[in-house]
């Protein structure tokens, strides 16, 4: 908005910048997704594959452990000076009477350069485009300075107000700013979930996209539904069906985190990860596996985890729990099998697995492709669609959806931090901290395959879970037009409403 930025300089230019702990530099968006998705879902390409900590150094929580919580808002004013601060700010933005001017509550170097009438100015204006301010939640940082984040009533959007006192009492504001989140500078706003469906059917592409809001029993509303029935290539994100067959053999008494699962050489996969840290021979444990996983889309230790389970009985499990993903992921593909069949030398391959039924698809698992070797140069010249409608991960949003929202719940029981770490372990997520909470997030893909599902807590406590396919046979999916429409649409998610029950 450019009144905000306005304001913004009138008054970051007069005063001290502010910024200590996290929230306070929280990025409202980077330059792209840092989980740029290689081939097949490798390791993300912004991301280092070595950022995680080490193999072996999971603790996995006792039973005794406390549960996880969701994030509960707290839009209560710090006690003292700080707070009185914030009533004054706060009604400074909706036109109320307040205590004090301006040359009352700011500090005396702050006023060499701030002007009152300039200050009421920007306000009038931010109120007369934005409405009037809610306050959602309060971040206190240091002694003498929070980050409020507000919800304005015309568009809903999200704002920060950070507030910095002095040092020495009285405490005058020493720093003050105000910035709209979650949408960079130069962006249009999506006007609805139904014009980004139109924006990506104007590349060409196919493509999924549910919506949902997610209750505190993660019952899940749908918000928006586009072919969320249907099957969509997601790359290895499928390895959440994975985890969830896991939590399943836990759940059960038929296994458990501290499992120990031997280190082969014939299970490694590329791209280098995690897991090319254990050593061969050697037993690690299930929840050092399934951690990096997800969380680092390690495809080693999927195909561990994959080779602990059995593939049968993922098949079998994924059957009886989301059937419209079934046919897709059978036979459930190791990440190893995959690229051989992608990137083997003989060219020939992947087309006769292509075109094969499922008996014959298991013979030549456990066969010619068991001895095929991955062509190296293949893997690293590859950039265009190899039958990526016929050979792959294939899911349901729906099924995603439900799957991811149980796993969710499931994470924040005791003794589960395995779970958690694996849903929301990543450093490199792309969301603004100060409007989403906590994320699970993931994506997959391969030329032409971009998927993408994320479950976030907002800052008003409310939920949200998103799953999006994007899958294209002719060209590889265009990142550069694609990313810009991922932030437009997670701009569009913080504003999204519950639908209101007819």
């Amino acid at each position: 908005m450019k009144t905000a930025r306005r304001l913004l300089a009138v008054i970051a230019a007069a005063m001290c910048t502010f910024a200590a702990g996290p929230a306070a530099t929280a990025r409202a968006e980077p330059a792209a997704l840092p989980a740029r998705p290689g081939p097949a879902g490798a390791a993300p390409e912004a991301a280092p594959p070595h950022t995680a900590p080490g193999p072996d150094t999971v603790r996995v929580p006792g039973p005794g452990d406390a549960p996880q919580k969701l994030f509960k808002p707290n839009p209560a004013r710090p006690e003292g000076v700080l707070g009185d601060q914030l009533d004054w700010a706060i009604a400074r933005f909706n036109g109320q009477p307040s205590k004090g001017g301006v040359a009352d509550v700011f500090s005396a170097e702050a006023l060499k350069s701030l002007k009152a009438e300039d200050f009421d100015r920007e306000m009038d204006r931010l109120r007369a485009e934005a409405g009037e301010m809610r306050l959602v939640h309060v971040d206190p940082v240091g002694q003498h300075g929070l980050i409020a984040v507000m919800r304005d009533s015309k568009a809903r959007g999200w704002w920060a107000l950070t507030l910095a006192g002095e040092a020495e009492p009285p405490h005058k504001i020493a720093g003050f700013t105000v910035e709209p989140i979650g949408l960079r500078a130069g962006r249009q706003p999506l006007a609805s979930f139904k014009a980004f469906d139109d924006e990506i059917a104007a590349l060409n592409y196919e493509h999924t996209l549910g919506v949902w809001a997610v209750s505190p029993e993660f019952k899940l509303t749908p918000i928006h539904e586009h072919r969320t029935g249907e099957r969509f290539n997601i790359g290895n994100a499928a390895m959440l069906f994975v985890l969830g067959a896991a939590v399943e053999r836990v759940e059960l008494g038929q296994a458990t985190w501290n499992d120990k699962v031997t280190v082969k050489d014939e299970l490694r996969s590329v791209p280098k990860n995690i897991s090319d840290q254990l050593v061969t021979g050697l037993p690690t444990t299930l929840a050092n596996l399934v951690i990096p996983m997800l969380a680092y889309t390690d495809n080693t230790a999927a195909d561990h985890v994959i080779d602990f389970l059995g593939r049968g009985n993922i098949e079998k499990w994924i059957a009886e729990k989301h059937p419209a993903s079934a046919a897709g992921l059978r036979p459930l593909l190791a990440t190893r099998e995959f690229f051989r069949i992608k990137l083997a030398a003989d060219g020939d391959l992947v087309k006769r697995y292509a075109a094969a039924d499922e008996n014959t698809r298991r013979q030549m698992l456990d066969g010619e492709i068991a001895r095929t070797t991955i062509d190296d140069t293949l893997y690293n010249g590859w950039a265009q669609p190899q039958y990526n409608d016929s050979v792959g991960w294939f899911a349901a949003a729906s099924d995603i959806a439900g799957e991811l929202a149980r796993l969710y719940q499931y994470s924040l029981r005791p003794a589960q931090e395995a779970v958690r770490q694996a849903l929301t372990g990543t450093e490199e997520v792309p969301f603004d901290r100060r409007i989403w909470r906590a994320a699970a997030y993931r994506t997959g893909g391969e030329p032409g395959v971009l998927a993408v599902w994320m479950l976030l807590e907002r800052a008003d406590g409310e939920m949200r879970l998103v799953v999006l396919a994007i899958n294209s046979k002719a060209a590889a999916v265009d990142n550069e037009k694609v990313f810009p429409m991922f932030f437009r649409l997670l701009e569009l998610l913080s504003r999204s409403e519950i639908p209101q029950a007819r």
